[in-house]
């Protein structure tokens, strides 16, 4: 995106339609970056190396109130300091 990066999308996306499920795709493989995308808002994380399948998957989890979460991201958000 030229203008805007995921996090400050999420927000702009959240604060026009709260309601909204954001799924965020993105290459950023870091708990801090996940941190502060859960902070604006996004339901899911999904990395961009995941297959179409994930994809689909994470979106439906996402659209049934699941957030989504890289397992090896959300283990190191739990054990990781803010």
């Amino acid at each position: 995106m030229p203008d805007l990066d995921g996090l400050a999308a999420t927000r702009g996306i959240k604060q026009e339609h709260p309601g909204a499920q954001v799924v965020l795709l993105t290459l950023a493989e870091n708990t801090a970056y996940l941190r502060e995308a859960l902070k604006a808002g996004a339901r899911g994380y999904v990395l961009k190396g995941a297959t179409r399948l994930e994809i689909i998957h994470a979106l439906r989890q996402v659209l049934c109130g699941q957030p989504v979460l890289p397992p090896e991201l959300a283990a190191d958000l739990a054990s990781a300091p803010e």
